[in-house]
């Protein structure tokens, strides 16, 4: 299990873009130091998750981001982002959340999206009855 004192040894917080940034070069990354610490993973050309590897394990950032700041993630939570962009990895961006709250952040933007919003009004309301 990764520690908040070993992620503060290996990482700084950079707390313009939320990332971490590798203190000390690796054995396994000997130009490590200064970098960042993953990539944003990529699903069919949507950026998703920042992920990295320590100890050959691999990582998503943001729950790396908030063990670093407040030592660890209670057991059956998870970590949300408030406005859902999954690789904005700054701690004001993060909260604590149950698997309920996080679908319910997810689906309730999505229902408040104003493109949406506007497809929906020019579907004839007959139709939109009928999937009812």
């Amino acid at each position: 299990m990764i520690t908040q004192e070993l992620l503060k040894k290996l990482f700084r917080y950079d707390k313009s873009n939320g990332g971490l940034i590798w203190k000390k070069r690796t054995c396994v990354m000997p130009k490590s130091r200064g970098k960042s610490f993953g990539f944003v993973e990529d699903d069919n050309g949507k950026p998703r998750y920042v992920k990295g590897q320590i100890n050959q394990k691999t990582y998503r950032e943001h729950r790396l981001v908030w063990i670093w700041h407040y030592g660890e993630i209670p057991d059956n939570l998870k970590i949300d982002h408030i406005n859902r962009i999954k690789y904005d990895n700054r701690i004001q961006n993060l909260r604590i959340a149950t698997h309920s709250d996080n679908m319910r952040n997810r689906y309730d933007n999505w229902f408040n999206n104003n493109e949406i919003i506007e497809l929906l009004k020019k579907v004839p309301k007959k139709q939109i009855q009928k999937s009812i």
